[in-house]
């Protein structure tokens, strides 16, 4: 009996002990999860012991404060890797031209490149690393002096933990928008007349809602957001046709949480239709729950009240007149300003602490950003319809995403700005960009739609991290 007692009160010890043991902490568990999987895969590529060369980055806010996270994370990833069998040395990529330190660390014998980002997505703390062969000829380094193509790919997370946000002196790491791809998420083929982005049902994740030609159709993105699926169709038979057309389809697109009850509405109107109407999402198909009689264009908070942006279209065109009306989201009409141009794109963004900006496309591709008094503030040249403003990386400031004002048919490019500077730019995209929008969390992402005016097909991008 007594033996019993003493095996149990060992036990309780030994529990209690270990409870009380310091956790690994994350920066050391990512780089032995790091160095694992490193270690197996080079020593079943090779049976020789390389020498390597280590090029770590990371976001804005890991690169701040002397990239202290940064550093503690080299010397750890550098341990590792000289601890284990796979690799006799590590040799750390600092500054300079990348090609120029690769010939360098080719003529120290290293024959493998670690390209690794580091990067907090939510509450976790996430290492993705590629890995490229230096093993090249001569001429071979003379075409192409930088890796091609990595040859094999990892990627670790560990839950952050609070030696991570001290080192960092910040909650939470915004993206690093240079690290930011475009990817395809659909192709249709009929043509897109705007989009927006939402979570319709309140289950937080967020839906795609695209105004075409005649239906709004909604996707849900799931799987990482690359494998949307097909939700609704709302048909606008209902809506009679309007005596005046445009000279080409146009629509509005809103969707927003405008009563803070955690699931967003749609609002929309056409230049075609004798009336738009406000959509709700009832968890099997989307209702009606309002006319509207305008062209919704954004919406605001101003004196804790939801403020709706009004277009008016000018008869047999495709863009809307120099004035706009602010109404209450109860009152069907409001006060008028008149803006410098007739526009073609109206969009705003509202922060966290309440602070708000407008941007207004013309139809001369001049883009013009006004505070909430309607008073221009600044201005840009040669934009394209699709524009929009998002925070991107987390900063509480709105970051710019703005198409090129090109030709009728030529390809088209985006460019996101970032506090005056060009933080992101791509050329692969297909067709014309017609409409870009941003959900409320916009650090998941941004929406582009684009139309191929040949066919009138149309495609859905992600711009995400």
């Amino acid at each position: 009996m007594k033996k019993c007692i003493l095996l149990l009160l060992l036990s309780v010890i030994l529990l209690l002990s270990s409870r009380a043991s310091p956790k690994t902490p994350a920066l050391q568990l990512i780089a032995e999860k790091f160095s694992k999987d490193v270690g197996s895969q080079i020593q079943a590529m090779t049976h020789e012991v390389p020498v390597a060369v280590l090029s770590l980055q990371g976001d804005q806010a890991l690169l701040g404060h002397e990239g202290r996270l940064l550093q503690e994370l080299k010397q750890l990833l550098v341990f590792q890797l000289e601890a284990g069998n796979a690799i006799d040395k590590v040799e750390i990529l600092n500054s300079g031209k990348v090609a120029d330190a690769l010939e360098d660390a080719r003529r120290q014998g290293a024959s493998i490149l670690f390209r690794c980002v580091l990067g907090i997505k939510g509450k976790n703390l996430i290492l993705t690393t590629d890995l490229y062969s230096l093993r090249k000829n001569f001429w071979e380094r003379m075409l192409a002096p930088a890796p091609e193509g990595s040859s094999r790919h990892f990627f670790n997370a560990v839950r952050a933990d609070k030696e991570i946000f001290l080192l960092m002196d910040s909650p939470k790491a915004p993206p690093y928008l240079g690290s930011w791809r475009l990817s395809q998420l659909l192709y249709l083929p009929k043509r897109i007349l705007d989009l927006g982005m939402g979570d319709l049902d309140g289950d937080g994740t967020q839906e795609i809602i695209l105004l075409l030609d005649d239906t709004i159709e909604v996707y849900t993105i799931e799987h990482g957001g690359f494998a949307p699926k097909h939700l609704v169709e709302y048909s606008l038979n209902k809506i009679p046709e309007s005596k005046i057309v445009s000279r080409d389809p146009v629509g509005t697109l809103v969707v927003s949480d405008f009563n803070h009850d955690g699931k967003a509405e749609i609002f929309f109107n056409y230049f075609n239709r004798r009336y738009g109407q406000v959509l709700s999402w009832t968890g099997a198909k989307l209702v009606a729950v309002r006319k509207l009689d305008k062209n919704p264009l954004c919406l605001l908070r101003l004196a804790s009240r939801p403020i709706v942006v009004y277009g008016e279209k000018v008869a047999g065109t495709n863009y809307f007149s120099p004035k706009v009306q602010v109404a209450d989201i109860n009152s069907s009409k409001g006060k008028t300003h008149e803006l410098g141009a007739p526009f073609v794109t109206l969009r705003c963004w509202q922060g966290a602490q309440g602070s708000a900006e407008i941007i207004v496309v013309d139809t001369s591709g001049n883009l013009e950003e006004y505070s909430t008094n309607w008073v221009s503030k600044n201005s840009r040249n040669d934009c394209g319809a699709g524009v929009s403003l998002a925070d991107l990386d987390g900063d509480g400031l709105a970051e710019l995403i703005v198409s090129d004002h090109v030709w009728p048919g030529e390809p088209d490019s985006l460019k996101v700005i970032s506090k005056g500077e060009l933080a992101f730019s791509s050329k692969d995209l297909i067709g014309g960009v017609v409409a870009i929008a941003a959900a409320d969390n916009s650090t998941d992402g941004v929406l582009l739609a684009t139309v191929n005016t040949a066919d009138h097909t149309s495609r859905v991008y992600l711009l995400g991290p």
